[in-house]
């Protein structure tokens, strides 16, 4: 049976725990992270996790090619705010995040930053530290020095990638005819079916009504 290789990022906050979650952009009703005491552990959920969406056909090949991880720092302004009133701080916190680059099948560049769950496309590799610094300081808008505090580097950060099982897809030819489209209908490759046009080659043209 074939499987997917799906790239994953893993790391262990400061308070010892691990997270994986894949890397590629997927929709938020599926984005799918899991939280372990060892790298392992949190590898195992992530992959039942998948698994289960491959099997309920929610989920196939990756379309994140050739992951690379690199780290990017981000200056950010915390702030503090009331209901009237912005106070932005004098002082700005440098974030480093993890960030993993790599393209889509039709060649297309693409980052993500799984941490903030966000990713992008791109046509300029040059711009890839650029248009990280533009995505983080607008998602981590309006945050105080508190709030930032929590987007501090994990202890440790490395990519990794878990294999799920594809199931054998069944063609239309082995599944056969669903019984009540086989007693109002009939395929048009059937040979009794071309035998009625055999004479003008084509299928009969209808006059409107």
């Amino acid at each position: 049976m074939p499987t997917l290789r799906v790239p994953v990022l893993v790391w262990q906050d400061h308070e010892g725990f691990f997270t994986a979650t894949r890397v590629e952009t997927c929709s938020n009703e599926h984005k799918g992270a899991a939280i372990g005491k060892t790298a392992a552990e949190a590898l195992t959920q992530l992959k039942s996790y998948l698994n289960w969406l491959v099997k309920c056909g929610k989920y196939g090949a990756s379309d994140f090619l050739d992951p690379e991880l690199i780290h990017v720092s981000v200056a950010v302004r915390p702030q503090y705010q009331t209901k009237t009133q912005v106070y932005p701080c004098k002082e700005m916190i440098e974030l480093r995040f993890p960030c993993v680059r790599g393209h889509c099948r039709d060649g297309l560049l693409v980052c993500s930053l799984p941490t903030l769950g966000i990713s992008f496309y791109l046509h300029d590799e040059d711009a890839i530290k650029r248009m990280v610094a533009e995505r983080v300081r607008k998602s981590l808008a309006e945050q105080t020095p508190m709030e930032l505090a929590r987007m501090l580097p994990p202890q440790s950060v490395r990519l990794d990638h878990v294999s799920v099982l594809q199931p054998h897809r069944v063609s239309q030819e082995q599944a056969g005819t669903p019984p009540t489209l086989g007693q109002i209908a009939q395929a048009i490759t059937a040979t009794h079916f071309r035998k009625q046009y055999t004479e003008i080659g084509r299928a009969p043209c209808w006059d409107s009504v």
